[in-house]
């Protein structure tokens, strides 16, 4: 009898927890991130900052001269002498403008074109037309002298034709002034007889000589001064006693104007000259706040005006009608021609100095401080504080040689690398 043979059993499989199995793998991975984190943060940071250094850009503090300066638009101020025409004529300077003169000098010459011999000729007409009344029965020969200025008048004008026909304009003006003096002297010989006396031929012959003289005469200077052709119609107000009564509309409105015209003919009373007083010099400008505050009263500043520099002082200012402030300036010398213009565009220089210059984009606030971040030699970024300045402009802050000196080692000096632009940067900080 067979015996039963029994089925074998499997043997059962163990079965791991899944969530062991997902926890194993999720720590893995936090892991391996965490790694790639550090390993990330350490060369990134290292990347980062050699990008961050590779970005900074130095210069090296030089040599230079720096200039604290205010622009202003200026109204010369000076006390003038306006002399005039005695009578219409041509004029002209007997000495160059700029020349100082005294009083009494000739300083201005008439140049008409009219000669002595032209009022001597008219003049002696009169004289014979007195004599005619005179002697009434003696004949004078007028009508000869007559026929013979018609016909010198007929060939100026056709001269005068044939000029103009040949484009000869250079001397027409001469003939035209040949043709006025003849006509001047036909009127003479038609004077109305009925009317004609002889105190009106002496009055007319008196005339005639008043203005012969006037038209040949010398104009003297009646002060001491610089002699000018500049006028502007502005002397009686731009003048030094009344500049504490300027307003700033009215230095706005000034406006240079041409100098006296030589070349054409100056009417009776029209100003031939000007002598300015070169004893003292001023100039007014509008001030704000700001300016008063750098600007110190009665401390030689250097004023620029088209390249030229000379000093003036801020003597005081005051307050106008419209509330606006007006400064006036006293000149101390005299190496600029203020008597060709009247307004200029001057620079104000209230501060200068010679000495280390450095860029304004390298300054910076640092735990409370303004200075600049200097390279030193291990490439290590270090704060040097900067606390006497002497001048700024747009560029450049200038710091003298003698703060260096008494500031010793911690102060910036001559041929230093800074940092342009130290946004960032701090004390210690590694930039090369």
């Amino acid at each position: 009898m067979q015996k039963h043979k029994e089925p074998q059993r499997k043997a059962k499989k163990t079965k791991r927890p899944k969530n062991k199995i997902k926890n194993k793998y999720k720590w893995n991975n936090i892991m391996i991130a965490l790694c790639a984190v550090a390993f990330l943060f350490y060369f990134g940071d290292s990347l980062i900052r050699k990008a961050d250094r590779s970005n900074i850009e130095t210069t090296f503090i030089g040599y230079g001269n720096v200039k604290s300066s205010i622009e202003k638009e200026i109204v010369i101020i000076r006390n003038d002498r306006v002399l005039l025409a005695p009578s219409d004529g041509h004029y002209e300077l007997i000495y160059p403008e700029g020349d100082r003169v005294k009083k009494g000098q000739p300083i201005a010459k008439s140049k008409n074109q009219e000669s002595s011999e032209d009022y001597n000729e008219l003049i002696e007409i009169i004289e014979a037309r007195i004599n005619d009344i005179e002697n009434p029965n003696v004949s004078t020969g007028e009508s000869n002298d007559l026929t013979a200025i018609n016909n010198k008048l007929e060939a100026l004008y056709r001269n005068l034709q044939a000029r103009v026909q040949n484009d000869e304009v250079e001397y027409i003006d001469k003939i035209k002034r040949e043709i006025e003096v003849l006509n001047d002297k036909k009127q003479y010989y038609f004077m109305d007889e009925e009317n004609i006396t002889k105190d009106k031929l002496l009055e007319e012959k008196n005339r005639l000589i008043n203005e012969k003289t006037n038209k040949n005469s010398t104009i003297y200077s009646d002060s001491v001064g610089l002699v000018s052709s500049y006028y502007d119609k502005n002397e009686s107000v731009l003048n030094i006693p009344n500049i504490k009564n300027l307003s700033v509309s009215q230095l706005n409105k000034i406006e240079n104007t041409s100098n006296i015209d030589y070349t054409s003919l100056i009417k009776k009373g029209e100003p031939v000259a000007v002598i300015s007083d070169n004893s003292k010099w001023y100039f007014a400008c509008e001030v704000t706040k700001g300016d008063i505050d750098v600007i110190e009263s009665e401390k030689s500043m250097a004023v620029e005006i088209e390249d030229v520099k000379f000093n003036a002082k801020l003597e005081d200012f005051y307050k106008d009608k419209s509330g606006r402030f007006v400064g006036y300036f006293r000149v101390e010398d005299d190496r600029f021609s203020f008597f060709e213009k009247r307004k200029y565009t001057a620079n104000l220089i209230h501060q200068s100095s010679e000495g280390i210059a450095i860029p304004n984009e390298a300054l910076t606030q640092y735990q409370g401080k303004t200075g600049v971040f200097v390279v030193e030699r291990t490439g290590v970024a270090h704060f040097k504080a900067i606390s006497d300045i002497a001048a700024q402009d747009n560029k450049f802050t200038a710091v003298e040689y003698a703060y260096i000196t008494e500031a010793g080692k911690n102060s910036v000096n001559i041929y230093d690398e800074i940092i342009l632009n130290p946004n960032n940067i701090e004390e210690g900080q590694r930039v090369k």
